[in-house]
C-alpha cells in the first residue's frame, strides 16, 4: 500500500481510534490523582520505588527526584525569615527536602 492510501486510511479510522482507545482509557481527573497520590504516598510501593531509583542513579538525588513519581522538591527554613534587628536571624538557611517514603529527607543546601 502506498504511503497516500495509508494517510488517507489513518485520516478515516481516526475518530474510530480516539473513540476505542478511550473508551479503554477514560480521562483521569484531579480528584482520580488526589486519591491515587493519597494511596502511594508513603506506601510500600513508594519506598520501594525511592530505594530502586536511589540505586539506579548511585545516590544522586536528582535522577531520584525525576523518577519517583509524586516526588516533590520542597524548601524548608532551618531559622526563622530574617528580620531588619542585626541580632536576630542574620540570616536564613534553607535546605531542599524530598516528600518521599520514610518522611522529608535532607538533598542538599541552597545558598
Amino acid at each position: 500500500m502506498d504511503p497516500l492510501t495509508l494517510t488517507t486510511l489513518a485520516l478515516y479510522f481516526k475518530d474510530e481510534w480516539f473513540d476505542y482507545f478511550r473508551d479503554l482509557f477514560p480521562p483521569v481527573t484531579t480528584a482520580d490523582i488526589d486519591s491515587f497520590s493519597s494511596k502511594y504516598k508513603h506506601s510500600d510501593e513508594e519506598k520501594a520505588d525511592v530505594l530502586k531509583a536511589y540505586t539506579s542513579a548511585k545516590g544522586n538525588f536528582r535522577v531520584v527526584m525525576q523518577t519517583v513519581m509524586l516526588a516533590e522538591k520542597v524548601a524548608h527554613s532551618l531559622s526563622p525569615t530574617p528580620t531588619d534587628d542585626p541580632h536576630t536571624n542574620a540570616h536564613t538557611r534553607t535546605h531542599t527536602h524530598t516528600h518521599t517514603a520514610g518522611g522529608p529527607r535532607s538533598l542538599q543546601k541552597l545558598d
